[in-house]
């Protein structure tokens, strides 16, 4: 019989950005000067309202108006190699455009609001009609958008602080297909609304050296929509799903060398072990739990370094890698998820265009490992089959910020 797990996988997965730029489901397109950098040191760097989306304690650190904005461009590549060529895939993961904007308006010298728009967790798969595993894995597109309001607080000339609660809307949509994606197994589309908070704070040592710390809540989820299949009658039904997006701490620091070369790092600590299995129900069975695979995500580590030079007045030039670890293991991997470990290469630069604006841009080339997968090809296979994956992107980001 068809192995469940496949069915509410992509719903669960809220966010899965291994197509994106993070292991697990994360998204780092925060800002176009971030994403230069390979978001080392965002905690404690602040240069712009972009800091709600990491250390709302940043923001005393915005001393007028100011609104930031950025557009990504991510160009995703997951190679996937069967035992066939009909199991074999390298076009899994379509393009796509990640927004981001904030304003932050300080309110006296001491206290600064802000507000964000971003997401957090995004992902999409859509596999080609004669990939011979839509049993497993056709289409997954699945977002997290955040609206989050923040206050920072400089509680002396030192220290900082700073609050973050967010409405969270997140949207799923789900599908699996026999071979030839004619015969429709699982077809599900729900969404959810719920909210999230994030505390954090700065130390500012003297102008030149900072430290940040953030914390980001856990974020549960329960998608209600409808499910479809030409294959189960039974699920024709209303359905849900609950998902827990994992908690994350970061510790960053920030140091002038000179007036013109500055360094920054990061290490940020995911909670995964949150995402312990999937669990679909279907309403025409009583509410009761569909069983499903346990995914055993594990609690995982992302370490960043960077490097920032101000060439001269109008021009800022910014590098950075980092190293990102999966928190899937070989036993549970699924199709719908390829994730692997992953380096990321960052470079960047901010032109000042005047007092008031600046504009940045990134480019960012993400290095995944291999990674291997054990999958059912067929609802009535008795065996998994063993694939192997590879993943890589290129991402561009443009921005910029404006004070008035």
């Amino acid at each position: 019989m068809l192995k469940l797990r496949q069915l509410p996988l992509a719903l669960a997965i809220a966010a899965a950005t291994s197509q994106v730029n993070a292991a697990g489901f994360a998204i780092n397109e925060h800002s176009a000067a971030g994403l230069g950098r390979a978001n080392a040191g965002e905690a404690a760097i602040a240069d712009d309202a972009s800091t709600i989306s990491h250390n709302p304690a940043g923001l005393t650190r915005i001393k007028t108006n100011t609104v930031t904005g950025a557009l990504a461009y991510v160009d995703p590549t997951v190679k996937i190699d069967g035992p066939t060529d009909s199991l074999s895939s390298s076009s899994s993961a379509p393009s796509a455009v990640v927004p981001a904007g904030y304003f932050a308006a300080p309110i006296n010298d001491k206290l600064v609001l802000g507000l964000g728009m971003y997401s957090d967790f995004g992902f999409k798969t859509d596999y080609d009609k004669d990939f011979g595993a839509l049993a497993s894995a056709d289409v997954s597109d699945i977002v997290a958008y955040y609206l989050t309001g923040s206050m920072g607080y400089k509680v002396t000339d030192q220290l900082s602080l700073g609050l973050g609660i967010s409405v969270v809307h997140a949207t799923a949509e789900l599908s699996s297909a026999l071979p030839g994606g004619e015969v429709n197994l699982m077809q599900l589309e729900g969404d959810d609304t719920t909210y999230g908070w994030n505390v954090g704070a700065l130390y500012e040592f003297n102008e030149a050296t900072r430290v940040g710390l953030s914390y980001k809540s856990e974020v549960k989820l329960s998608f209600d929509g409808d499910i479809k299949s030409d294959f189960i009658p039974a699920w024709n039904a209303g359905g849900s799903a609950d998902l827990d997006l994992p908690a994350m701490l970061e510790l960053a620091g920030y140091h002038d060398i000179n007036d013109q070369f500055a360094v920054h790092a990061s290490i940020q600590r995911t909670y995964w072990s949150s995402f312990e299995e999937l669990a679909i129900k279907v309403d025409n069975n009583g509410g009761t739990q569909v069983p499903v695979v346990i995914e055993d995500y594990q609690d995982v580590m992302r370490y960043s370094v960077g490097a920032t030079y101000t060439l001269n007045p109008e021009w800022t030039l910014r590098a950075g890698i980092a190293y990102d670890e999966t928190p899937s293991t070989d036993e549970h991997r699924t199709l719908r998820l390829p994730d692997s470990s992953r380096v990321l290469y960052s470079v960047g630069a901010t032109w000042n265009v005047s007092d008031k604006m600046n504009i940045d841009a990134g480019y960012q080339y993400v290095d995944g490992e291999t990674s291997s997968i054990e999958e059912p090809t067929s609802p009535i296979a008795p065996n998994d089959t063993t694939f192997s994956a590879t993943n890589s992107a290129h991402i561009l980001s443009v921005g910029g910020s404006y004070k008035f």
